[in-house]
């Protein structure tokens, strides 16, 4: 996986910075002992959110044959959102290509810096979608997705 411009989430251990997410351990295995790279960091307003959008995007495309990544998901999920009107123009990007055809492509959103309403307006939306598609209850998709956040608390976990 490409890890060009993905989110990595990097946890601080005494000097050590720690791969959290997916992204930032296939970036970091993708170097070798001693290799020097850049990275950039900041303090997101957080983390859960972004997290918790792209663990429901897993969760679809691990039980949905119809993805191979949570990437093709988004895609899915926001060109619906998209067709449904919800905020036109919010969720996928259009232009003409050279030929004159239309291309889109998802927008880029930075879920961990959103106000917690919308992000959960949001959020609440992709899981309606998710129950839509998989026929599945929600609390059994929400079990899931925090499954994959806190593996060690998974369908116990309150809230």
């Amino acid at each position: 996986m490409s890890t060009q411009g993905a989110k990595m989430i990097w946890a601080k251990r005494g000097l050590a910075a720690v791969p959290v997410n997916a992204e930032a351990l296939d970036f970091l295995n993708g170097h070798e002992d001693g290799d020097k790279f850049l990275l950039e960091g900041r303090n997101p307003r957080n983390l859960e959110q972004l997290q918790l959008f792209w663990s429901l995007m897993q969760v679809i495309a691990d039980n949905d044959a119809a993805y191979s990544t949570r990437y093709q998901v988004r895609w899915d999920i926001f060109s619906l959102l998209e067709e449904r009107a919800e905020r036109p123009g919010y969720f996928m990007e259009t232009w003409r290509d050279r030929w004159g055809n239309a291309r889109s492509q998802p927008r880029s959103i930075a879920f961990e810096s959103m106000a917690q309403t919308e992000f959960n307006s949001l959020f609440q939306r992709c899981l309606d979608i998710a129950v839509e598609w998989s026929g599945s209850r929600k609390k059994e998709i929400e079990a899931e997705v925090w499954a994959l956040i806190e593996p060690n608390k998974g369908i116990f976990r309150k809230g």
